[in-house]
C-alpha cells in the first residue's frame, strides 16, 4: 500500500509538472504575441527606413518563435513519459491520427479548456473548435459522448 502511495504521488507530481509544461507554452505564446502586434504597430507609424527594417526583423523573430516544433517535440516527450503509451494507444486504435491531431488529444487528456488549448497551439479558439470537431469525426463519437471521457478511457485502457 505505501509503493501505491508513493507511485500515485510521483504521478500526481508528473502531471502538475506536465500542466506547468502546457501553461508555460501559453504564456510564452501571450508574450510574443503582444510583442509581434506592438512590433507591427510601430512599424506603420514609423517613418524612418532603419527602423522599420528593426521593426520587420523583430516581427520575423516573432513568427519564428510563435514556431513550437522544438518545444513541442520536448512537451510530448514529457507527456509520453508521464502518461506512458498514450499516443501509442491512440494511434493503435485510430491510425489515421496525424501529429496535429495527437497533440490536441494531448491537450484534452490535461483536460485544458478551448481557450488555454487555442493559446498554445497558437491558434485562434474557433480554429481549435474545427479541429475538434474533425477529430470527433476521426475517433467516431457519437453525438453527445464527451471527447475528454473518450480519451481519458482509452488511456485507461490496458495496451495490447
Amino acid at each position: 500500500m505505501k509503493k501505491e502511495k508513493k507511485l500515485k504521488q510521483k504521478i500526481d507530481l508528473k502531471n502538475k509538472l506536465l500542466s506547468s509544461y502546457a501553461f508555460n507554452f501559453q504564456q510564452k505564446n501571450e508574450i510574443i504575441n503582444k510583442v509581434f502586434s506592438l512590433a507591427r504597430g510601430f512599424e506603420k507609424t514609423s517613418s524612418i527606413s532603419e527602423e522599420k527594417k528593426l521593426i520587420q526583423e523583430l516581427i520575423h523573430i516573432g513568427k519564428e518563435n510563435l514556431q513550437v516544433d522544438k518545444e513541442w517535440e520536448h512537451f510530448r516527450l514529457f507527456f509520453e513519459e508521464t502518461l506512458a503509451g498514450f499516443h501509442s494507444k491512440l494511434k493503435s486504435k485510430h491510425p489515421e491520427l496525424n501529429s496535429n491531431d495527437l497533440k490536441i488529444c494531448s491537450l484534452i487528456r490535461l483536460n485544458l479548456n478551448i481557450k488555454e488549448a487555442a493559446n498554445i497551439l497558437n491558434i485562434s479558439p474557433g480554429s481549435l473548435k474545427t479541429a475538434r470537431y474533425r477529430l470527433r469525426k476521426k475517433l467516431n463519437l457519437k453525438p453527445g459522448q464527451k471527447i475528454i471521457d473518450y480519451i481519458i478511457k482509452i488511456d485507461q485502457e490496458d495496451f495490447c
